[in-house]
C-alpha cells in the first residue's frame, strides 16, 4: 500500500481518539470552527463553489454569496467531527428525534412489493441520513464510488454498520445489479446531483441546463417503483428528513424523452430545497463544468464572512 494512503489512514485514527475523548458539545463546536480554518486556510474548490452560486443565484451579491460558503465550511467541518462521536449516545438521540414521516411513507410503499427509489442530493449531514435510515430499521441500499485507499475505505464501511445492518452498499460499477435491489422490496438511495458528462440527462437546475445521471428515471420506467426524493437538512439543534413522493405520468417506452421528464421533474422538486438551504448543499461538484475565473479574497473578506 502506498504511504500517502498509510498517512491517510493514521491521521483518521488520530481524529477518531482526539474527538472520542471531548465531550460531545464540544465536539460539535470544534466542528464550526474547523470549517471555519478550512474557511481561511484551506477552502477546498472554493472556485468551484463560488461559481456555482454563481449561476443559482445571480442576484445575490458578492457579500452574500461568501457568507453562505462560509456557512457551507462550517456545517462542513461540523459533519467531519461528529462523524466520528455518531455512535454516541448523545449523537444517537439526536438522529432518532429526526423530524421526519419517512418511515411511516416507506412502510406503506414496501407493501407493495416494488421497492421505493430515492432520490438524494449532497447535503452536508449524508452521514446522519445514513445513520438515521439504519437505526430505524428501513432496509436500504446505497450506491457508491469505492475510495482507492481500501484501508480507509473499509474503515469508513465498517464505520456505517456500527448502526445497524439495514444498510447495503451497492458498488457503483456494478449497475447490472440495481434493479435486483428493487426487486428484493428494498430502498434504494440515488444521488442525483452529480456531472454525468454525454452519459446523462440535460435538465435545468438552479437556473442552467445541466448533466446529470439517468439512473433514477431508467429504473423507475423498468420496474415502476415509486420514486421520492430526501434530503436531510439541519434546523437550529435539530435534523430534518425532508421526504416527498414524485408523481410522474405513465410512459410508454423508456426512451431520452421520458427519462429527460422525470429527471426534469424530481430536479425541480430538489431545486427548491436547495434555494431554501443554500447554506447546507455542498456547492463542491462541478455541475456546470470547470469555472474560468478564480475568486480572490482579501483578508477583510476571509476574516468577515
Amino acid at each position: 500500500m502506498k504511504l500517502s494512503y498509510w498517512i491517510e489512514f493514521i491521521l483518521i485514527k488520530i481524529f477518531e481518539f482526539i474527538f472520542s475523548i471531548l465531550p460531545s458539545r464540544v465536539v460539535e463546536w470544534l466542528g464550526l470552527k474547523l470549517g471555519t480554518l478550512l474557511w481561511m486556510f484551506f477552502p477546498y474548490r472554493l472556485n468551484v463553489a463560488y461559481n456555482n452560486l454563481s449561476i443559482a443565484f445571480p442576484n445575490k451579491t458578492r457579500e452574500e454569496k461568501l457568507k453562505i460558503l462560509h456557512n457551507n465550511y462550517r456545517y462542513f467541518g461540523y459533519m467531519i467531527t461528529t462523524y466520528f462521536i455518531a455512535n454516541r449516545k448523545y449523537m444517537k438521540k439526536k438522529i432518532l428525534n429526526t423530524e421526519t414521516n419517512a418511515k411511516a411513507l416507506f412502510d406503506k410503499e414496501l407493501e407493495n412489493n416494488k421497492g421505493v427509489l430515492l432520490s438524494v442530493l449532497h447535503f452536508c449531514f449524508w452521514e446522519s441520513y445514513i445513520n438515521y435510515l439504519n437505526i430505524t430499521g428501513i432496509k436500504f441500499s446505497g450506491i457508491y464510488k469505492p475510495m482507492k485507499n481500501k484501508k480507509t475505505d473499509k474503515y469508513f464501511l465498517d464505520h456505517r454498520r456500527k448502526f445497524g445492518n439495514n444498510l447495503r452498499h451497492i458498488n457503483l460499477k456494478e449497475n447490472n445489479i440495481y434493479e435486483n435491489e428493487l426487486y428484493e422490496n428494498r430502498v434504494l438511495a440515488i444521488a442525483v446531483d452529480q456531472n454525468a458528462h454525454k452519459k446523462g440527462t440535460r435538465v435545468m437546475f438552479m437556473g442552467r441546463k445541466t448533466s446529470i445521471p439517468k439512473g433514477v428515471a431508467v429504473l423507475h420506467l423498468r420496474t415502476n417503483a415509486p420514486i421520492y426524493i430526501g434530503v436531510y437538512v439541519k434546523e437550529d439543534e435539530k435534523y430534518r428528513l425532508i421526504i416527498k413522493k414524485i408523481n410522474v405520468p405513465k410512459y410508454n417506452e423508456i426512451n431520452e424523452k421520458s427519462i429527460n421528464s422525470i429527471m426534469g421533474k424530481i430536479m425541480n422538486e430538489l431545486e427548491e430545497i436547495v434555494k431554501k438551504y443554500p447554506e447546507q448543499y455542498l456547492w463542491f461538484h462541478k455541475l456546470w463544468g470547470k469555472p474560468k475565473d478564480k475568486i480572490k479574497r482579501n483578508i477583510g473578506e476571509i476574516l468577515k464572512y
